[in-house]
Formats: structure tokens, C-alpha cells, sequence
């Protein structure tokens, strides 16, 4: 469950932010680091 919120809040963010992973890593709480292997992780 946990692993499924986090595929969402990425994918969500990614969105939010036009695909720009950067402007996306910015979200507080979340280091551009966590988002990228997050990305990799998920297939995002």
C-alpha cells in the first residue's frame, strides 16, 4: 500500500510540474535524489 501512495504522489507531481523533474523534486519533503530513484523504481 505504502509502495502504491508513492508511485501516485510521484506520477502526481511529475504531472503537475509538465514532466519537469527538477521544478518536481522542489515539492517539500521530497529530494530531487528520492525522486529520481523513484522514477527509475516505478517507471515513471
Amino acid at each position: 500500500m505504502h509502495e502504491e501512495i508513492g508511485k501516485l504522489f510521484s506520477a502526481e507531481r511529475l504531472r503537475a510540474c509538465g514532466g519537469h523533474r527538477t521544478e518536481a523534486a522542489r515539492t517539500p519533503g521530497l529530494s530531487e535524489q528520492t525522486l529520481y530513484r523513484k522514477i527509475k523504481e516505478y517507471g515513471l
